[in-house]
């Protein structure tokens, strides 16, 4: 059965680094992390995050990842008062990109930081969040 899903690389233009991306059918697949370490991804990284997110958006697409960005309120999409620039600069595009961000309970603490978003409310559902730090012991 899972040989008939028949994923194929597919490349992003986009220079930001840390993503890898499938399409199955129609739907583009990626799997993208946002490193806070401006030293090794550079200044730019937050830009190019979004100008990625822009472009995939166009798609009929799902992306799912740790992008890091503990200040945001995803049940509320908004940011608390010590968001850096970069934070809204992305909470931005994702609005502006109609995209949305169906995990909304925390799984780190009090943070959601991997998050999944689709251009299509419909296309994610029954989300689960399970600690498995506990089937480490």
């Amino acid at each position: 059965m899972k040989s008939a899903y028949r994923p194929v690389e597919h490349v992003i233009s986009n220079s930001f680094k840390d993503s890898i991306w499938c399409k199955i059918g129609t739907l583009l697949i990626g799997v993208c992390y946002r490193s806070t370490n401006s030293a090794i991804v550079g200044t730019d990284n937050n830009e190019k995050l979004c100008d990625l997110m822009e472009e995939v958006s166009t798609d009929n697409m799902l992306v799912m990842g740790d992008l890091n960005f503990p200040e945001v309120n995803w049940n509320l999409k908004t940011v608390s008062t010590s968001a850096t620039t970069d934070c809204i600069n992305f909470l931005e595009t994702i609005e502006d990109s109609f995209l949305s961000q169906h995990v909304l309970h925390p799984m780190r603490g009090k943070f959601v930081l991997d998050l999944i978003l689709t251009c299509d409310l419909d296309l994610v559902s029954n989300i689960q969040i399970s600690d498995i730090r506990s089937s480490w012991t």
